[in-house]
């Protein structure tokens, strides 16, 4: 198995939870397609191994648990989550991949919701918040 690479670690404190996050934009393609991230599309899949191979999914989970124990970023009760953010998702797969997700308890981040974050960003006041900061100017 190749190393593994997870695009964004985020750490949410208050609900002691660890979000491993698959990013995609494929802006000016096809998308994300549902055969693809569930697997029904062996050689698509192998895109989305996070959601797709279960061999990789706790290989990469035993190996992060340990290294933010080890450094003492999270607990032994630490809940571990998966999560996809998609700039572009094939126009009839949208419901069906949020569908499968919820099933699975995993997070989707659709464009609509990652604009709209963006949006709510771009609307707070002033903050030296790097994000909020980039926020605002691309909405202006």
């Amino acid at each position: 198995m190749p190393t593994p690479e997870i695009d964004i670690v985020a750490l949410n404190v208050k609900r002691n939870e660890l979000l491993l996050l698959e990013v995609k934009s494929l802006l000016g393609s096809y998308g994300v397609h549902f055969d693809a991230v569930s697997g029904k599309d062996k050689e698509e899949g192998k895109k989305y191994k996070l959601f797709t191979n279960a061999k990789f999914m706790k290989a990469v989970t035993t190996q992060l648990r340990k290294e933010y124990l080890d450094q003492g970023l999270i607990t032994q009760d630490t809940k571990i989550s998966y999560g996809l953010a998609a700039g572009h998702i094939h126009s009839t797969d949208e419901a069906k991949i949020a569908e499968y997700f919820a099933e699975k308890g995993w997070t989707l981040f659709t464009p609509t919701k990652i604009k709209e974050s963006v949006r709510q960003l771009s609307e707070k006041g002033w903050e030296d918040d790097l994000v909020t900061m980039t926020s605002k100017l691309v909405l202006k």
